[in-house]
């Protein structure tokens, strides 16, 4: 399960964030897709290098509502973790979903957008084990802050994931 945890964890903060329309009501329209249209500048390849290794997300826009990433972890020469990532937006709601394949039968664990405004945007899943919830900073068009936290054992923890862009 900790390892579950520590991988949903990697991938989360990796979701590289989105920018996204100023809404002070949160609701999202259910007849369009509105909400995605801000994340372009998402799409690429960014990185966190650290002294455990260097994490790399690559994102792609597939259409109105959905974005699909790929994460993976790289210690020296090996990767020693890897998960896929989707942001869609279905029935009125924006989506953040990690899967990991060997856990939770590969199945992925939604996130429901709870905040966002022209920098942020907050996911949040309640239920979760950790993280509970997810978010991401956009600090310019070649950085932004991951980060995911929540109860972990009792504890509040938090951890933050510089990212840079590299494409």
């Amino acid at each position: 399960m900790n390892k579950m945890i520590k991988n949903i964890g990697i991938s989360s903060f990796s979701f590289l964030a989105f920018i996204a329309c100023n809404d002070s009501s949160n609701t999202l329209p259910t007849n369009n897709y509105s909400r995605t249209k801000g994340f372009d500048w998402l799409v690429g390849t960014w990185e966190n290098q650290s002294k455990d290794g260097t994490l790399i997300e690559m994102w792609e826009k597939l259409n109105d509502s959905t974005f699909k990433g790929q994460s993976y972890f790289i210690k020296e020469t090996d990767t020693s973790f890897s998960e896929s990532i989707s942001l869609v937006q279905r029935n009125g709601e924006l989506l953040y979903i990690p899967a990991v394949r060997d856990q939770n039968d590969g199945l992925g664990i939604s996130f429901r957008l709870i905040t966002i405004n022209e920098k942020d945007l907050v996911f949040e899943n309640a239920e979760h084990d950790y993280p509970q919830r997810i978010s991401y900073h956009h600090v310019s068009n070649d950085s932004l802050i991951a980060e995911i936290s929540g109860n972990k054992g009792g504890e509040l923890k938090s951890e933050q994931f510089p990212m840079r862009r590299k494409q």
